[in-house]
């Protein structure tokens, strides 16, 4: 029923959402649309309604519908009765969780101190949220709070790294380099991210050994070689926007990386680098076993159109050694570059896509 009224003007209409939210006999899916579309309604009234119904209720699951459907409302009145959600240990974690996140655009001082505090919640999945909700919060006070968050718990420890990305601060770079060489990959991966837009000489170092390490997977405990290669990823998108002929080789290196994901975005990161080495690894992209490793590669490459990418493509036309199958994917890409060129140079790039195909067929390539 709320689904189908949502859109609906009109007291009644409002009246039975309201009673949607409020039924303990309603399916969770009925009773969270109809809060939702509820925040959609910005008459006073409703929110008075909202209020006055929370003020009257004591169950918790109702309560949290209630809370939910007047998270974006306007009106201190409104922001007194989230944090007292959020700070009066009467609603259950999954609530304070929640409200954490809603408070997050209020930017009341008290609601401030709330988030912080809430930084100390018993709950760790309050703990993260309140450091989410922290983010755009730039006092020294939220900095330094968020600072220690990073001695918390994983999900705890990412949700600080990546609400510490907006500030410039010595020390949260310290502590985001620090974080690189976090023994949880999804926090490490988080603190690459976090350091992209810094091209200092310390952050690029870091960014370039994250990018390297553990590229030998027998060096890595089995249980961990599907989750590593997240951080080498994130260390090369970072990497991206950083100058010098270090991170260059470095990317160079990650394209053959044996983790798809890593070369994938070697090869987007590669993009933007000059020289005949990065066209070459970009080129040999087109060959990858993965698909969208392939299809990064020819993002990479729309903006070049000198001979040396004709002349690979014979090249590869001519190598016996390459598989059809990888030899038809060379074409079959090569030939989504053809928009892009110049109109003089068409012909010679697809004499060279021409030659390639014919070479799937060869005699000596048939197996």
């Amino acid at each position: 029923m709320a689904t189908s009224l949502e859109d609906r003007p009109g007291r009644q209409v409002t009246e039975t959402l309201l009673d949607a939210v409020i039924s303990v006999e309603a399916p969770h899916d009925v009773r969270l649309t109809a809060a939702w579309s509820l925040r959609d309604r910005p008459d006073r009234a409703i929110t008075d309604a909202l209020l006055a119904t929370l003020h009257d209720c004591t169950d918790p699951q109702t309560r949290w519908y209630l809370l939910r459907a007047l998270a974006t409302r306007p009106g201190q009145d409104v922001t007194d009765a989230l944090l007292h959600a959020l700070t009066s240990g009467e609603e259950d974690s999954h609530a304070r969780r929640v409200q954490a996140l809603e408070l997050r655009d209020r930017p009341e001082p008290k609601v401030t101190a709330a988030l912080r505090e809430a930084l100390k919640d018993p709950d760790m999945t309050v703990r993260r949220s309140a450091a989410g909700a922290l983010t755009d919060r730039l006092e020294p006070s939220i900095t330094d709070a968020l600072l220690e968050a990073l001695d918390d718990e994983p999900d705890v420890r990412k949700s600080a790294v990546e609400a510490l990305s907006s500030r410039e601060d010595p020390r949260v770079t310290a502590k985001l380099v620090d974080a690189l060489d976090d023994p949880d990959y999804d926090v490490a991966a988080a603190a690459a991210q976090a350091l992209s837009g810094q091209q200092t000489r310390e952050v690029t170092e870091a960014l370039i050994k994250a990018l390297t390490a553990d590229t030998d997977t027998e060096s890595v405990p089995t249980h961990a070689l599907w989750r590593r290669p997240f951080v080498r990823s994130a260390a090369a998108t970072a990497l991206a926007a950083h100058p010098g002929l270090s991170v260059t080789n470095g990317l160079l290196s990650a394209a053959t990386d044996h983790a798809s994901g890593v070369r994938q975005a070697a090869v987007t990161a590669l993009r933007g680098r000059r020289g005949g080495a990065a066209t070459t690894a970009l080129l040999n992209a087109l060959s990858d076993r993965e698909r969208l490793v392939r299809n990064a590669a020819v993002q990479s490459l729309r903006d070049r159109t000198g001979p040396e990418i004709t002349l690979w493509l014979h090249s590869q036309a001519d190598n016996v050694a390459v598989e059809p199958s990888l030899l038809y994917a060379v074409a079959a890409n090569a030939s989504r570059l053809w928009a892009t060129w110049p109109r003089d140079n068409r012909n010679e790039l697809l004499s060279a896509i021409a030659h390639v195909t014919e070479a799937v067929t060869a005699p000596d390539r048939r197996t």
